[in-house]
């Protein structure tokens, strides 16, 4: 954000444009790759890319503006064996 010079009803305070489209490209590219990640482990995959921005907020704000879908739980798996 932007301090103006003068107060005004949103306390001088203009909201800057944010340069997403990379970090946007990558979160649409990533699901498509690992099919079952969900917002969170896509976030820390590409933290471990070298993405700092890539925070789970902002890795969910993006999935959600572009319509991706948070996959369903799966049901546990049963053991072969007794317990």
């Amino acid at each position: 954000m932007l301090w103006q010079g003068y107060p005004g009803q949103d306390g001088g305070m203009i909201r800057q444009a944010r340069d997403d489209e990379p970090l946007r490209t990558e979160i649409i590219r990533l699901p498509c790759l690992y099919g079952r990640y969900g917002y969170r482990m896509i976030a820390g995959l590409m933290r471990n890319r070298g993405w700092q921005l890539a925070t789970p907020d902002r890795v969910r704000r993006i999935w959600r503006e572009e319509g991706l879908k948070v996959p369903d739980q799966q049901k546990p798996r049963g053991r072969l064996w007794p317990q």
